[in-house]
């Protein structure tokens, strides 16, 4: 028996040897297919996150796999540039590609060192979205580092980057617009490595950065108080001061608006101020900063920032002025027959002085308060009359009124008739 199995093994050598090259090839197959579906996964997380979108971050299970783990909550971007590999990949991009490659891999291994990162070659260069950990070196020196070892060991020249730390992951859209606008400072400087705070007390003189930092102090308080209209005018009046620099480079100039705008997305995204469809408008413009190329750019899109920000004001007091409304309405309702129910007993409920509750009240929906109380009391004796036999003096009580007389001219001067008269006239006694 066993010979005569080893004989027809023998004699299908050939076969047997061509299906397992056949299950290894598809082996290899399916293991390129799972890298190059990681590989695309790592890639659109981290993205993503470069955009301020955190939401592919969140939904991804296996982020150890992708190599990527954050375990801190503060987060810094570093933005690699090397102008060699940047004009021979216009005309070697498979070589180029290759050496990206291994660049990207350098500079992760590196900061890995000392700090949780996670890398893609993004646009035009190197992104390293860094969690620094307590203790280690500083983002400047870890950025030194990367270049003294890339330029020694690999022959690449770098211009580097380094955005301030920001305190969530929503968050490293804004440093990775900070690192990108200071790695093309540090270009045109011929510095290897720049951090946004050096560079934006570089493109301001020392007196107009401490009035740059005040200025940005009133316009973040006026945000804070949801004062739109002092807050748009602030932003009009600082940049146009930022602007007015004669002879500045134009991305001191973009730094300067883009530190402004960001500051201001921060306070009204921490406030939750404005509906997140909004909020997505305003940092777009953010974008479109970084993207200027002349003063008259950046004041164009610093226009229409203003222009975005008063929009967003007028839905947000809208919305605040519908919320409000349902908010009272939402009392009357559900505390009609309560004999408390008054203008001084809603605003107790709601934190508001009586008074201004009730001029909020008129000039949001063009009648009074009071009034308001009465028609929902008198709309529900009406209904008691219609449905039940309860006495007026019942129906008085059921409807927060505590002198049955009170009741009876209140719904006289509301319905016409008295609440007999009403009952009457429906043909029952």
């Amino acid at each position: 028996g066993n010979s005569a199995i080893t004989q027809a093994l023998l004699s299908n050598k050939q076969t047997l040897e061509n299906l397992a090259a056949k299950e290894l090839l598809n082996l290899r197959s399916m293991q390129e297919k799972i890298h190059i579906s990681m590989a695309d996964t790592h890639f659109s997380v981290l993205s993503a996150l470069l955009s301020g979108n955190v939401q592919p971050y969140e939904q991804v299970e296996n982020l150890a796999e992708l190599g990527i783990e954050f375990p801190g909550e503060s987060f810094a971007v570093l933005f690699f540039r090397c102008r060699a590999l940047e004009q021979a990949a216009k005309s070697r991009r498979a070589e180029a590609a290759k050496e990206w490659d291994l660049l990207e891999f350098v500079i992760g291994n590196i900061i890995g060192e000392y700090h949780a990162c996670a890398t893609l070659q993004y646009k035009d260069g190197v992104v390293a979205i860094v969690n620094p950990l307590p203790g280690a070196k500083e983002m400047v020196e870890t950025a030194d580092l990367v270049c003294a070892v890339c330029r020694s060991e690999l022959d690449a020249v770098f211009c580097v980057g380094v955005s301030r730390t920001v305190g969530s992951l929503a968050r490293v859209g804004d440093a990775y617009q900070e690192s990108r606008l200071v790695a093309a400072q540090a270009a045109e400087l011929n510095k290897p490595v720049l951090s946004y705070t050096d560079a934006l007390k570089m493109a301001v003189p020392e007196q107009d950065y401490a009035q740059l930092i005040e200025a940005q102090y009133y316009l973040l308080s006026a945000c804070r108080n949801q004062s739109w209209e002092d807050a748009a005018k602030l932003l009009d009046h600082i940049c146009g001061r930022i602007l007015a620099q004669s002879g500045t480079d134009v991305r001191m100039l973009n730094m300067q608006v883009l530190d402004m705008m960001n500051a201001m997305i921060r306070q009204l995204d921490g406030d939750r101020c404005f509906p997140e469809e909004d909020m997505a408008g305003l940092s777009e413009l953010v974008y479109a900063v970084m993207e200027c190329q002349s003063a008259g750019e950046i004041q164009e899109v610093a226009n229409r920032f203003s222009a975005a920000l008063r929009v967003c004001a007028a839905h947000a007091g809208e919305a605040h002025s519908q919320a409000f409304v349902r908010q009272v309405h939402d009392i009357i309702n559900t505390q009609y027959a309560n004999i408390d129910l008054s203008v001084a007993y809603i605003a107790d409920l709601i934190g508001y002085n009586p008074k201004a509750l009730s001029a909020a009240y008129k000039q949001k929906t063009d009648r009074g308060l009071l009034d308001a109380i009465h028609t929902k009391r008198v709309e529900e004796a009406r209904r008691l009359l219609e449905e039940t036999d309860k006495s007026v003096v019942e129906i008085s009580s059921l409807t927060g009124y505590e002198n049955v007389n009170t009741f009876i001219r209140v719904f006289k001067r509301y319905s016409g008739v008295t609440p007999g008269g009403y009952r009457d006239s429906l043909g029952k006694r």
